[in-house]
């Protein structure tokens, strides 16, 4: 009888000033497919948080409540058998407030160092919205061959993503893009889709797609 415990798949999460800012609607549809799926969850954070007892029980008040609470971390990374990561915070992306600078997008290095290390393990991993944006950033430079990913359908990150080699590609609400080669889904998520049924439908096929990568080795 096999009574090895099965791996859990890491979801990452960003935050600001010591609170976390992901978008609530994709993270708890995100939760519900996955316990759909029978996949164990578990809350990745940036190594800036201060992960008191008091900020976890927060974290469930406000609905983050499936799954325990780790720090991104070299380990953490090994654990986990692949990872989501809903729409970041403006903050965690961009330099200031602008979500489209025209100079290069400098990004939290210790959460591009966390996302660079489950990509070289070859796991899965899945992104909406403006986290498929910040994993491309986080990536496209030790990929060996382009990213193909969307955003959903905004022009000017599609260009900025373009000119980092990035495959982008424009989708309507509820689709995805599954870049098998680099072990990648994403869709728009609530980022472009104001529609929550629209967006329900993305990350159902999102954690579709992922369950796919996961059972092929792809």
């Amino acid at each position: 009888m096999n009574n090895k415990k099965p791996k859990r798949i890491g979801v990452l999460l960003s935050s600001k000033d010591n609170r976390i800012k992901n978008d609530i609607w994709e993270v708890v549809l995100l939760y519900y497919f996955l316990e759909l799926n029978n996949l164990h969850v578990l809350n990745i954070v940036p190594p800036t948080i201060e992960l008191s007892g008091e900020l976890r029980s927060e974290l469930v008040d406000a609905g983050y409540s499936l799954g325990d609470f780790v720090v991104a971390d070299r380990e953490v990374g090994k654990e986990i058998a692949g990872l989501f990561i809903p729409t970041f915070d403006k903050s965690i992306i961009a330099s200031g407030s602008d979500i489209h600078p025209k100079d290069d997008i400098r990004i939290d290095n210790d959460l591009r160092r966390f996302v660079r290390e489950v990509f070289r393990r070859r796991k899965p991993i899945a992104a909406s919205g403006l986290g498929a944006f910040f994993l491309a950033v986080a990536i496209s430079d030790i990929t060996e061959s382009s990213v193909s990913l969307t955003v959903g359908n905004d022009p000017i990150i599609e260009s900025y993503l373009e000119r980092r080699e990035c495959n982008t590609i424009n989708t309507r609400g509820g689709e995805v893009i599954i870049d098998e080669t680099n072990h990648l889904i994403t869709t728009a998520g609530h980022y472009c889709e104001r529609k929550i049924k629209t967006v329900f439908k993305g990350l159902e096929n999102l954690v579709a797609g992922f369950v796919h990568l996961k059972n092929s080795g792809a």
